[in-house]
């Protein structure tokens, strides 16, 4: 006997909870919502509150995420889901509900939520967070919705320049973030948008047939080019 079954032969619940996070991996979201119930009074119902609302949080009622949060009150599971929640609602632009939540979260260690926070100061201030969003643009592993979105309005707002949503462009390239590059260049040079995607696939192709770059928006195709270039062929 082994796995589930050997933990449940300890405590039923024990078994209960391992089938749901294994119901969570696979996005198995009916089991998690049959199971969910039965975890009542476990000490990892916190975790089982959160995985099930976590792979439904998208169908998700306001009121039913409240609730959600309200019975694991004061848990790290409980930050995690309203971390969630934050980002949703940041992507579908409900400032309101975002601005409300916000206070409650305690960790406010992720920088797509601290992207839509500055965002939301910058329209409702006017307060120049560009510092805060270049940092946290920077740092974020790929693309993101909430830093591109404040990025591009703090570039039509000239408070990033030019050359700052570049190295966004360069620091993605480095990293081989494709989808971070193609957002990044639809802020500073929309017409480019084809040029750099075949920069960033092909790039010896791209700069073959290139010549020499003469304005500024194909001399920063050309360093992706070369970014991109030396990360297969050092030589």
């Amino acid at each position: 006997m082994c796995g589930s079954a050997q933990m449940a032969q300890a405590n039923p619940q024990d078994g209960l909870i391992a089938d749901m996070a294994q119901a969570f991996k696979s996005g198995d979201s009916k089991t998690l919502s049959q199971l969910l119930p039965r975890t009542k009074g476990h000490s990892l119902e916190s975790w089982a509150v959160y995985w099930e609302a976590k792979r439904r949080l998208d169908a998700m009622q306001a009121r039913e995420v409240q609730a959600a949060m309200a019975s694991i009150a004061g848990t790290y599971a409980e930050d995690r889901l309203r971390n969630d929640w934050l980002l949703l609602l940041g992507q579908r632009r409900d400032w309101a509900a975002f601005s409300a939540e916000l206070p409650k979260f305690r960790m406010r260690d992720d920088r797509e939520v601290q992207c839509y926070a500055a965002l939301v100061e910058h329209v409702g201030k006017g307060t120049d967070t560009s510092e805060l969003v270049k940092r946290n643009w920077y740092g974020i592993r790929d693309a993101d919705d909430g830093c591109a979105l404040a990025a591009a309005r703090l570039f039509d707002a000239k408070l990033i320049k030019e050359p700052e949503v570049w190295l966004e462009a360069r620091l993605s390239a480095e990293g081989n973030r494709g989808r971070a590059v193609a957002k990044a260049v639809e802020i500073a040079a929309p017409e480019a948008a084809a040029r750099a995607a075949e920069a960033f696939a092909k790039p010896a192709a791209w700069l073959a047939k290139a010549g020499l770059p003469a304005s500024r928006t194909s001399k920063e195709l050309a360093v992706l080019a070369v970014i991109r270039l030396a990360a297969t062929d050092v030589d």
